[in-house]
């Protein structure tokens, strides 16, 4: 579907996670299309305490789909504090879920490439064994299972990298920095599949209500990049679009040396997207692309100099 005409049949959708990095790029996208759309901030319903107030305050809303693009998304801070990242990753994934049961609702939760313990050499499919290596992980699996669980109609999407224009992320973090010092270092041996939060909405439309969207898809820019070579071609846009970067070649170095984290991560997790394109009949944006697009938009959320 072209941007800017109106889908054959519109919907009404509810967004947890309205104000988040990718619940906010979603909801402009839908009202766009012409979609109703709910929008669900943590005001409105607080993961933090899952229960039966959940199922009440969605009861009295009228919707077809609840996206849940909410989580506990630090990976730091679930490691620290796993009781609380199982409540709002898993158990209120759960709740969200038996509300949408009860209501006669299609139930969509986001998830993650953190499911994967990181030993493959080829993107992820669908198909293959889980095994997370973090309580991040091992949380937003368990929300996978319970929504799943609570529904054959319900879908879980697993996006991988997400950056985008609502919250800052790597791609703000490291143009602020270069923008600063020559002296960057970054990991080359984490690979993963970098998604634009604004595609991801686009690409993610096209399953709200498709009868074949089921179970579990993978959905992520096209692509694979180590964290090195994300990072490298991050400062090279931004040179192109005019900042005065003091490098465009970071130092490459080794995920072993960021002894600072507290939470194993997977070195390797891009996605495979091959079952979301044959499904939808579209092809997605190679992150490349997606990030250029980023870039010279200067969607910061901070002011950059520019000299």
């Amino acid at each position: 579907m072209a941007e800017g005409i109106v889908p054959e049949k519109t919907r009404r959708v509810a967004v947890v996670g309205a104000r988040g990095r990718m619940g906010a790029p979603l909801i402009r996208h839908l009202l766009a299309r012409g979609h109703e759309v709910l929008p669900l901030t943590r005001e409105d319903l607080d993961l933090a305490h899952p229960g039966e107030v959940i199922r009440r305050r969605l009861a009295a809303e009228d919707f077809e789909v609840l996206v849940n693009t909410s989580a506990m998304t630090s990976v730091d801070d679930c490691e620290r504090d796993p009781a609380y990242a199982r409540v709002v990753n898993a158990d209120a994934a759960r709740e969200l879920a038996v509300a949408c049961r009860e209501k006669g609702a299609r139930m969509i939760q986001i998830s993650t490439d953190f499911v994967f313990d990181g030993k493959s050499s080829q993107p992820y499919a669908e198909g293959d064994a889980t095994g997370p290596i973090n309580v991040y992980g091992e949380t937003k699996l368990r929300g996978e299972e319970a929504v799943l669980d609570c529904s054959s109609a319900n879908l879980v999407v697993r996006v991988s990298w997400v950056y985008g224009p609502d919250k800052a992320g790597f791609p703000c973090w490291i143009v602020e920095k270069a923008l600063r010092t020559p002296e960057l270092r970054i990991p080359h041996d984490k690979y993963g599949s970098p998604t634009s939060s604004e595609s991801f909405a686009h690409s993610l439309e096209n399953v709200l209500m498709h009868p074949g969207a089921k179970g579990i898809l993978h959905l992520s820019d096209r692509g694979v990049a180590s964290w090195w070579e994300f990072g490298r071609t991050i400062l090279e846009i931004a040179a192109e679009a005019g900042y005065s970067v003091k490098t465009i070649t970071p130092e490459q170095g080794a995920l072993a040396d960021l002894t600072h984290l507290a939470a194993r991560r997977p070195p390797y997790s891009a996605l495979d997207v091959g079952r979301y394109e044959a499904l939808t009949g579209r092809v997605v944006p190679h992150w490349r692309e997606a990030l250029a697009r980023f870039v010279f938009s200067r969607p910061w959320d901070y002011p950059l100099s520019r000299p």
